[in-house]
């Protein structure tokens, strides 16, 4: 799986290059998303006014953290003690436990626990994942 630094908060796919907004605020992958957000959520006139007032920039991420990354299609991972996540939504999150999947509840310390029952989900302090093998 190819790993993308970023991801476009316009196309929702991974990026290695591209637009970055009021420092990492938001992330646009082409000129196109770029302008999207630069009109739309930042109410410029042009790509080069959000330039031009410092709230973008271009640049290139030649190194990705092994760490967190996304996939080509914008999915979220992360790497805690060797054991690599797919982060989901909650609502994703109880569609695959339904389905029969194993979901865990990530918590902010590196410590995750196994998704036992519907009750699980009312958690509202953990981000759930799917262990990739």
């Amino acid at each position: 799986m190819k790993r993308f630094a970023r991801k476009c908060d316009v196309t929702g796919k991974g990026m290695n290059e591209g637009y970055v907004f009021r420092d990492g605020e938001m992330y646009a992958s082409d000129k196109e998303s770029a302008i999207k957000l630069a009109f739309d959520v930042y109410g410029f006139q042009s790509l080069w006014d959000a330039y031009d007032n410092g709230m973008c920039y271009y640049t290139e991420w030649e190194e990705v953290d092994e760490d967190f990354f996304f996939d080509a299609e914008g999915n979220e991972y992360h790497k805690v003690d060797g054991f690599v996540w797919n982060v989901v939504s909650k609502e994703k999150a109880i569609e695959l436990f339904e389905s029969g999947k194993e979901v865990f509840k990530l918590y902010s310390d590196g410590s995750e626990a196994l998704v036992e029952d519907e009750l699980d989900f009312l958690d509202s302090e953990v981000t759930y994942g799917v262990e990739i093998k």
